[in-house]
């Protein structure tokens, strides 16, 4: 028999997902293959590929992966006070930083005890819509109704803590001992406080669901794909993303384009007896929650979201044997039979040689 062409499909399979029902997380499920494992052979790999990926979209635009932000003034005595933007879904970037400034307004007013917020105008307009003509720069002027004595005030966007810098178009601080400020800011009115953005704000910061799972594969990412913050010790990393899925408004869904596969991974495990599926956001982080939580719930006030409530995918996979290359087993001659003592000797190896066996 002919040695396969190399490439050549040996088998597939189609494993249909639903973790509506999984006895785990809706966002991390373990598949239990059982007696349905898969193997391959010598000179066979396994290909494992995503050709649909289904879920509602029930996740915030602005969550405690991008809300959180530092104020630091006299106030406080040097000491960093860490406010947010209220988790939610914002129609238009002035919207988000209308709250940004109220956030900070609010507690200055409480910091200082003798004043109240009067208004807090922003710009650009709550009314102008994602496609509207701006600059997208956040400028908050926040009117207080007495003075604010400010002396000092630094507002800072750390990595460690999330990633406002990008929602709100300021300067990202690395270094958690800064005493660099994200945005600028006048206080030298008495009753007022300026923000201005250095950069365009935005309305999310998250473009796709990472799809990720544990079988040991040969795909490689960069390394902040894996952690928030670093430092990063290599630029490159063994990946364990299987596919990358666009954030709809309503939806987060994929469906494979063409005959070819746009996300798969070659295992370099020779069987599949189990396979473990997890979302994450482009820094590693479960959706919408810090790094290693245990929390399951990405959005809302309930603590169940992923077990007992609306936070769970579907997806077709495909599972291929493919036949990569010609096995070449040792091979060895066989072990020459010797001639018997009984029909050797001088006289039988004069003239007449040795009988035939």
């Amino acid at each position: 028999m002919a040695a396969p062409i190399f490439g050549t499909l040996i088998n597939s399979l189609n494993i249909f997902v639903d973790t509506s029902r999984d006895t785990g997380k809706g966002d991390d499920a373990n598949i239990q293959l059982s007696h349905n494992k898969i193997s391959c052979t010598d000179g066979q790999v396994l290909k494992l590929a995503l050709c649909e990926f289904n879920m509602y979209n029930n996740l915030y635009t602005v969550n405690n992966n991008n809300a959180k932000f530092r104020l630091t003034t006299n106030h406080n005595s040097g000491t960093p006070v860490e406010l947010q933007i209220p988790h939610q879904n914002y129609a238009t970037v002035g919207a988000i930083i209308n709250a940004f400034g109220t956030a900070i307004g609010d507690r200055i007013a409480a910091d200082e005890g003798n004043i109240s917020v009067t208004s807090v105008v922003s710009t650009p307009a709550e009314t102008i819509t994602p496609a509207g003509t701006s600059d997208k720069i956040a400028r908050i002027t926040i009117t207080f109704s007495g003075a604010h004595n400010l002396s000092s005030c630094l507002l800072q966007c750390f990595t460690t803590v999330s990633d406002s810098f990008a929602l709100l178009g300021g300067d990202r601080i690395d270094d958690p001992t800064s005493t660099q400020s994200s945005f600028a800011i006048d206080f030298s009115t008495t009753n007022k406080l300026v923000i201005t953005g250095l950069y365009p704000a935005q309305r999310s910061t998250e473009t796709h669901v990472y799809l990720r799972s544990d079988v040991i594969s040969n795909n490689i990412e960069t390394a902040s794909l894996s952690h928030a913050s670093g430092p990063y010790n290599a630029h490159t990393l063994s990946s364990n993303i299987l596919a990358k899925i666009p954030i709809g408004v309503e939806f987060i869904n994929f469906t494979q384009s063409g005959p070819h596969d746009e996300f798969f991974v070659n295992l370099t495990q020779r069987s599949l007896s189990s396979l473990r599926l997890f979302l994450t956001d482009s820094r590693g982080r479960p959706l919408s929650r810090f790094m290693n939580s245990t929390s399951q719930t990405a959005a809302g006030s309930g603590t169940a979201q992923s077990t007992k409530g609306n936070l769970f995918f579907s997806a077709t996979l495909r599972l291929d044997v493919v036949q990569r290359q010609a096995p070449h087993y040792l091979e060895t001659p066989p072990i020459p039979r010797a001639i018997p003592g009984r029909f050797t000797g001088p006289l039988l190896n004069q003239n007449f040689g040795a009988p035939k066996i």
